[in-house]
């Protein structure tokens, strides 16, 4: 029990100590998340009813962010699209979002770090 203990331990100090590469400062630094999401519900025999449903959702989330010891700049855009369909009915729209984000900050090197950001957020 100790050994896992202090297996734990040791994780969790050495993860504390995480910090942004040298490698990577300086850089833009692109991401990209993508997620497809599938739905379906089907009633045979049910005896309280139902209706069946299909449903089927994608976002996209890209980001470009570049971090120095003085400036930080993230960039993000965010996508999410989905459709269902219950019963015998048409398909509706479920999600429909566009977000995109900008932010510029400035490391004072102490306790305030001021910035500027804007945000747009809109149907597809």
């Amino acid at each position: 029990m100790k050994k896992i203990l202090y297996f734990i331990l040791f994780v969790f100090v050495t993860n504390s100590f995480a910090q942004v590469p040298d490698s990577l400062k300086n850089k833009w630094i692109p991401g990209l998340v993508t997620n497809i999401g599938f739905n379906q519900i089907a009633f045979t025999n049910w005896v309280k009813g139902g209706e069946n449903s299909i449903a089927w959702s994608i976002l996209v989330n890209f980001k470009y962010d570049n971090i120095s010891d003085i400036w930080t700049y993230k960039n993000s855009i965010k996508g999410t699209y989905g459709r269902s369909k219950i019963g015998g009915g048409n398909y509706i729209t479920t999600d429909n979002d566009l977000y995109v984000e900008n932010l510029v900050s400035y490391n004072v090197g102490w306790a305030v770090s001021p910035f500027f950001s804007n945000s747009i957020r809109t149907q597809i």
